[in-house]
């Protein structure tokens, strides 16, 4: 290609009158002979199609790279769409179910406070039944003083 532009730009000064062929007996080619340049047009027409059919393929080629590169890209796309999807759906069901766990173990625990609330009375009454019958016992049950606490209300402020 470099070679056609050179013979161009050759040419075009040629014709214009700003160089002049050297004769033949220099060793230099003769610009005058149609022959010689026939064969340099011929050349140059050559070089302008080779070069035109190799920026086309290399045209053909990026495309063709490009368009692969943008279906692997939009693949790419879809599928981290997908797993955005997917955590999205599986965030929604984590915080679903951290809220029945809570709302159950909230259930559980005001059900335990209740048992103990039950079983701390029990124990109270099992403690006045022993006191009326024993009141020498009331160091024995663990009341230094005689008196007991009141039972805990879990319900109570």
């Amino acid at each position: 290609m470099q070679a056609a532009l050179t013979l161009v730009t050759l040419l075009s000064l040629y014709k214009l009158g700003t160089i002049q062929a050297a004769p033949v007996s220099s060793g230099a080619v003769d610009l005058t002979d149609p022959q010689i340049l026939r064969e340099d047009i011929d050349d140059l027409r050559w070089e302008m199609e080779n070069g035109y059919q190799r920026l086309l393929w290399s045209s053909r080629t990026r495309s063709d790279n490009m368009q692969t590169e943008l279906a692997t890209l939009d693949n790419t796309v879809r599928t981290l769409q997908g797993r955005i999807s997917d955590l999205e759906d599986w965030r929604a069901q984590t915080e679903t179910l951290m809220k029945n766990v809570n709302q159950e173990l909230r259930e559980q625990i005001l059900e335990a406070h209740g048992k103990i609330y039950t079983l701390n009375n029990h124990a109270n009454l099992l403690d006045d039944v022993v006191l009326q019958h024993h009141p020498e016992s009331n160091i024995d049950l663990g009341y230094p003083t005689g008196k007991r606490n009141a039972p805990h209300d879990p319900a109570a402020p």
